[in-house]
């Protein structure tokens, strides 16, 4: 009984975990492209890492906020149901233009970096 009580609170405990770790929001109605706020940080190489997206193509990424550039570390096959990383993710960066959904982007992972 007592290991029944105690798998039944370990199991609650960790519902209760996931369910405070997500914290979507939109940050695009038209595309409805949202980020998981909490996963927005900074590395020690000066970008600004993002790693948690409910978007069909993406699943992570990198900002240079102050190049105004994106990085997709993670992309999501939406065919193939597969993700994959790009190990060479640091050369395929692209600036992002004025008007854009990147543009998006970076002003709101810059914008809410901790």
């Amino acid at each position: 009984m007592k290991i029944c009580i105690a798998l039944l609170a370990a199991l609650m405990a960790l519902v209760a975990t996931q369910a405070q770790a997500e914290h979507f929001v939109i940050i695009d109605r038209q595309s409805n492209l949202q980020v998981e706020k909490d996963s927005i940080r900074r590395g020690g190489d000066g970008l600004v890492y993002a790693t948690s997206f409910k978007d069909p193509d993406v699943d992570a990424l990198a900002v240079d906020c102050r190049a105004r550039k994106l990085f997709v570390l993670r992309d999501h096959d939406t065919l193939a149901g597969t993700y994959s990383d790009d190990p060479d993710w640091r050369n395929h960066g692209t600036s992002v233009s004025p008007n854009t959904l990147g543009e998006v982007v970076v002003n709101y992972v810059c914008a809410n970096v901790r």
